[in-house]
């Protein structure tokens, strides 16, 4: 996700389609039992926050 944030190069649409799919691998693994459902709670706070600081970015 920090690579995400920092990508200058990308239009921020495809930014959040790699985001998504960050959720989605993170979701199956909840599910798979995997990571924790702690793991998964802060993982989610992670994830809403750059979602919303990669939506306020402007890229040049």
């Amino acid at each position: 996700m920090v690579e995400l944030l920092q990508d200058q190069q990308r239009d921020k649409n495809l930014i959040q389609d790699d985001l998504d799919r960050i959720i989605e691998t993170a979701t199956a693994n909840l599910i798979q039992d995997k990571i924790s459902q702690e793991s998964f709670r802060t993982f989610l706070e992670a994830y809403k926050t750059t979602r919303d600081s990669i939506e306020r970015k402007k890229i040049s």
